[in-house]
């Protein structure tokens, strides 16, 4: 080999050298990670918060009980959020954090991802029976984190939307006030006043005093005479009471002017009692000049749907059912409502003067549960669907007529079902202005509720062997 190829070949070398040298600091330096730059909060998707439990429960005056909000991840910066009742009665209920700080505003700290509180209720010393209380977050302040609005992760790692809370009362329960039936009625001629009876759940052990407010479509001093003063009687008990008996006296005015209805309701009683679970009682008084006739009609079809919004339940037909369904859910698959249609041939609608749907309770421990989960009363409405083709045994949530927006009838009261033991309870929703104006021969309802936490409530079908049909009381006048 010559000098000139020995050179070439050196100065060869050289540059491939060079070239390794220069991709092997760059391939060194991509690999290095950037100091200047930041990862955080930006990076990462935003993580939810809401309550490890999804419910519990307190005696009234107890130890407190330690609740948990957790979030999904742990926070690149310091969060609060404030606790909120969203429905039932908190009065009394006391959060703390783990430092003794009392209030409803918390701080989940940096680095962190959930908080221990402490809830205590405060002792009342009265009765107030078992409560219910919701609680939800709200009032957000931070980034990287958001309110869940619905139940997320497994089952070990859930968190809930909301949490649930009973508060039992410590209290003895002192005795009740209430009346023994829900209704009663009286004709108008009748010589003798109508009694009223109120009863104690036990004797009275010391003196009280109770008011009773009327109200109704009946006039006092026209329509009847009683105690009341300004639709308010005050009635007074001495220690030992068990019964008392509240009069009412019709007035014959020998003019026909239909039925009309008193409702007495028993208010302010004295501290140490409380009102029992039927608070209110109505008479109707009956006009005995009234040339009427008084039809009941059977439902010639009834039928539950289920599901809303397309959910997976929206086919099902409870048309050969035995028991009536409603139920208003958090989930589409468990909202249900039920349809019912009556034959109208024979009446007259320019005659009616008063019509009723009069359905029978069944299977009454739902109903207890359903005014114990929910936290208190319910209302059930009534609407008027003007398609009256509907089958029985092929309407589904999927297929089912549309109805009116407006309620025309609806049913509420503080006492559903109060024991298990009483069953087969009239439920009545009026529809005399509807039925006033139907001209095809036929009503068809759609009945549902509003939220009952899931919680289902059956009335009697037309298929039920053991209890009353739904049925139609339509009064006519005849003059």
């Amino acid at each position: 080999m010559n000098i000139m190829n020995i050179k070439f070949y050196k100065e060869k070398s050289k540059i491939l050298l060079t070239l390794v040298a220069v991709i092997f600091l760059s391939v060194t330096y991509s690999c290095v990670e950037n100091e200047d730059t930041v990862y955080g909060i930006e990076d990462e998707p935003d993580a939810a918060i809401g309550f490890v439990q999804k419910e519990a429960t307190v005696l009234e005056g107890d130890k407190a009980i330690q609740i948990e909000v957790n979030t999904s991840k742990f926070l690149y910066e310091d969060v609060t959020v404030d606790l909120a009742v969203a429905s039932g009665d908190a009065a009394g209920v006391v959060f703390s954090d783990s430092d003794g700080n009392e209030g409803t505003t918390f701080t989940i700290q940096k680095g962190a991802k959930s908080i221990s509180l402490n809830l205590r209720v405060e002792n009342d010393n009265k009765y107030t029976g078992t409560r219910n209380a919701t609680f939800t977050l709200e009032n957000l302040k931070g980034d990287g984190v958001y309110i869940t609005e619905q139940n997320v992760g497994g089952e070990e790692k859930r968190l809930n939307f909301e949490f649930k809370l009973t508060i039992e009362d410590d209290a003895p329960v002192p005795p009740s006030v209430g009346f023994n039936a829900l209704a009663g009625e009286v004709s108008e001629d009748t010589t003798e006043a109508h009694k009223a009876i109120i009863e104690f759940t036990t004797p009275a052990v010391e003196p009280g005093s109770f008011d009773i407010i009327y109200s109704g479509t009946a006039i006092a001093g026209t329509d009847y005479n009683s105690d009341a003063v300004n639709g308010v009687q005050t009635v007074d008990f001495q220690s030992g009471a068990q019964t008392i008996e509240i009069e009412i006296a019709p007035v014959n005015n020998a003019v026909v002017d239909g039925n009309k209805s008193i409702i007495l309701t028993i208010s302010n009683v004295s501290e140490g009692f409380f009102i029992g679970e039927v608070p209110a009682y109505e008479l109707t008084i009956v006009d005995d000049d009234l040339p009427i006739k008084e039809s009941t009609i059977i439902t010639e079809a009834d039928a539950w749907t289920r599901g809303k919004n397309g959910s997976g339940k929206s086919d099902d037909n409870g048309g050969d059912k035995a028991d009536l369904v409603m139920s208003g859910g958090d989930k589409d698959d468990d909202f249900r409502e039920f349809y019912l249609k009556f034959d109208l041939a024979g009446i007259d609608p320019s005659k009616v003067i008063e019509a009723k749907i009069v359905l029978t309770t069944t299977r009454e421990s739902n109903w207890l549960n359903a005014e114990t989960n929910f936290g208190g009363i319910t209302t059930q409405s009534m609407y008027h669907v003007i398609d009256d083709s509907w089958e029985e045994m092929s309407i589904t949530a999927n297929t089912m007529p549309a109805a009116g927006t407006s309620p025309i009838a609806t049913f509420t009261s503080d006492f559903l079902i109060g024991e298990t033991t009483l069953s087969s309870l009239q439920h009545e929703f009026d529809v005399t202005a509807q039925v006033q104006i139907e001209t095809d021969g036929k009503l068809s309802v759609r009945l549902n509720t509003g939220n009952t936490l899931g919680q289902r409530l059956f009335y009697a079908s037309r298929e039920h062997v053991n209890n009353t049909p739904p049925r139609l009381v339509v009064v006519e006048d005849l003059q």
